[in-house]
């Protein structure tokens, strides 16, 4: 397969001879689709945050029943480390 090779101001520099067992097969779309995707998501910036573990909000639903452990009144888990961590 010959091809023409063209110059930046588009004048015909020469021509390149391919190979054809290389150069002549047909494009497959799947493998273009995940090129692309796997460039695009390269280019993302990846800025997310994590939460930490001060950052991280707990459920508010009751974890224990009333007598359980010996705890009253522990409505969440954030006020039960803070129990313990009063306790120790």
């Amino acid at each position: 397969m010959k091809i023409d090779v063209i110059k930046l101001d588009g004048k015909k520099a020469g021509s390149v001879e391919l190979v054809d067992d290389v150069f002549g097969l047909e494009p497959r779309a799947d493998i273009l689709q995940r090129v692309v995707r796997w460039q695009r998501n390269g280019s993302q910036a990846g800025t997310h945050k994590v939460k930490t573990r001060r950052e991280v909000s707990y459920s508010t639903k009751k974890i224990y029943r009333q007598r359980v452990l010996s705890i009253m009144n522990v409505t969440s888990i954030s006020a039960l480390s803070s129990l313990r961590a009063a306790s120790e």
